[in-house]
Protein backbone atom coordinates (compact mmCIF):
# COMPACT_ATOMS: atom_id res chain seq x y z
CA UNK A 1 0.00 0.00 0.00
CA UNK A 2 1.29 3.24 -0.89
CA UNK A 3 -0.15 6.07 0.43
CA UNK A 4 2.29 8.86 -1.21
CA UNK A 5 3.44 9.95 -4.81
CA UNK A 6 6.54 11.77 -4.35
CA UNK A 7 9.22 13.25 -6.60
CA UNK A 8 12.94 13.89 -5.24
CA UNK A 9 14.91 15.73 -7.33
CA UNK A 10 17.73 17.15 -5.29
CA UNK A 11 16.09 21.08 -4.41
CA UNK A 12 16.07 22.53 -1.53
CA UNK A 13 12.49 23.06 -1.41
CA UNK A 14 9.67 20.75 -0.86
CA UNK A 15 5.74 21.41 -1.98
CA UNK A 16 3.42 18.78 -0.29
CA UNK A 17 0.24 18.50 -1.42
CA UNK A 18 -3.14 17.60 0.69
CA UNK A 19 -6.52 16.83 -1.13
CA UNK A 20 -10.00 17.32 -0.17
CA UNK A 21 -12.69 15.26 1.13
CA UNK A 22 -13.75 12.02 -0.93
CA UNK A 23 -10.24 12.30 -3.20
CA UNK A 24 -6.98 10.91 -3.11
CA UNK A 25 -3.54 11.94 -3.96
CA UNK A 26 -4.13 10.54 -7.12
CA UNK A 27 -5.73 14.28 -7.88
CA UNK A 28 -2.33 15.85 -7.73
CA UNK A 29 -0.55 13.25 -10.21
CA UNK A 30 -2.73 12.35 -12.95
CA UNK A 31 -2.75 14.65 -15.70
CA UNK A 32 -6.94 16.50 -16.21
CA UNK A 33 -7.89 14.89 -12.83
CA UNK A 34 -9.94 16.91 -10.64
CA UNK A 35 -7.44 19.23 -9.44
CA UNK A 36 -5.48 19.06 -12.44
CA UNK A 37 -2.49 18.48 -10.06
CA UNK A 38 -0.94 16.47 -13.13
CA UNK A 39 0.09 19.77 -14.75
CA UNK A 40 1.42 20.99 -11.22
CA UNK A 41 3.32 18.20 -10.57
CA UNK A 42 4.74 18.52 -14.19
CA UNK A 43 5.65 22.11 -13.44
CA UNK A 44 7.25 21.48 -10.43
CA UNK A 45 9.58 18.82 -12.04
CA UNK A 46 10.44 20.94 -14.90
CA UNK A 47 11.17 23.80 -12.69
CA UNK A 48 13.19 21.38 -10.37
CA UNK A 49 11.33 21.17 -7.47
CA UNK A 50 10.24 18.11 -4.94
CA UNK A 51 6.85 17.14 -4.75
CA UNK A 52 4.89 14.78 -1.99
CA UNK A 53 1.17 14.20 -2.39
CA UNK A 54 -0.89 11.93 0.59
CA UNK A 55 -3.61 10.76 1.05
CA UNK A 56 -5.73 11.58 3.98
CA UNK A 57 -7.00 8.70 6.34
CA UNK A 58 -9.77 6.24 5.01
CA UNK A 59 -8.88 8.09 1.51
CA UNK A 60 -6.71 6.32 -1.65
CA UNK A 61 -4.33 3.98 -0.84
CA UNK A 62 -4.89 4.51 3.37
CA UNK A 63 -7.56 2.60 4.21
CA UNK A 64 -9.41 3.06 6.98
CA UNK A 65 -9.26 0.50 10.40
CA UNK A 66 -13.19 1.40 11.08
CA UNK A 67 -15.80 -1.21 9.28
CA UNK A 68 -18.17 1.05 7.28
CA UNK A 69 -15.75 4.15 7.14
CA UNK A 70 -17.15 6.54 4.00
CA UNK A 71 -15.35 9.36 3.13
CA UNK A 72 -18.89 10.68 1.60
CA UNK A 73 -20.78 10.81 5.02
CA UNK A 74 -17.87 10.70 7.91
CA UNK A 75 -19.78 10.30 11.59
CA UNK A 76 -19.54 12.89 14.10
CA UNK A 77 -18.16 9.99 15.65
CA UNK A 78 -15.37 9.42 13.87
CA UNK A 79 -14.91 13.15 12.63
CA UNK A 80 -12.19 13.97 15.00
CA UNK A 81 -10.19 10.57 14.74
CA UNK A 82 -9.89 11.00 10.82
CA UNK A 83 -8.48 14.78 11.20
CA UNK A 84 -6.02 13.66 13.73
CA UNK A 85 -4.68 10.60 12.02
CA UNK A 86 -4.74 12.39 9.00
CA UNK A 87 -3.10 15.07 10.41
CA UNK A 88 -0.45 12.76 12.18
CA UNK A 89 0.12 10.68 9.10
CA UNK A 90 0.77 14.00 7.02
CA UNK A 91 3.64 14.44 9.98
CA UNK A 92 4.94 11.15 9.83
CA UNK A 93 5.66 11.83 5.94
CA UNK A 94 7.13 14.69 5.72
CA UNK A 95 9.34 13.69 8.85
CA UNK A 96 10.26 10.30 6.78
CA UNK A 97 10.46 13.21 3.39
CA UNK A 98 13.48 15.12 5.84
CA UNK A 99 14.99 11.79 6.36
CA UNK A 100 15.50 10.90 2.55
CA UNK A 101 15.80 14.04 1.36
CA UNK A 102 17.38 17.30 3.43
CA UNK A 103 14.44 20.75 2.52
CA UNK A 104 15.71 23.15 3.81
CA UNK A 105 11.79 25.05 3.07
CA UNK A 106 8.52 23.66 2.53
CA UNK A 107 5.11 24.85 0.88
CA UNK A 108 1.92 23.32 1.13
CA UNK A 109 -0.76 23.41 -1.33
CA UNK A 110 -4.36 21.97 -0.66
CA UNK A 111 -7.57 22.80 -0.81
CA UNK A 112 -11.20 21.83 0.73
CA UNK A 113 -10.52 19.94 4.05
CA UNK A 114 -6.98 19.64 3.59
CA UNK A 115 -6.78 22.75 4.52
CA UNK A 116 -8.15 21.92 7.67
CA UNK A 117 -5.87 18.88 8.36
CA UNK A 118 -2.89 20.82 7.53
CA UNK A 119 -3.73 23.61 9.87
CA UNK A 120 -3.85 20.60 12.45
CA UNK A 121 -0.17 19.17 11.22
CA UNK A 122 1.35 22.65 11.29
CA UNK A 123 0.17 22.84 15.03
CA UNK A 124 1.50 19.61 15.94
CA UNK A 125 5.05 19.96 13.71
Amino acid sequence: MDTVGRHFDGSTSLTFMVHGLTANKGDWIEVGGYTKGGELTRMLEDRQRSWIAGDLYGHGDWIAAEPGFNTEDISDDLWPSFIARSATGMVEILQKASDEFPYTSLDIVTYSLGAVVAAQAIGRG
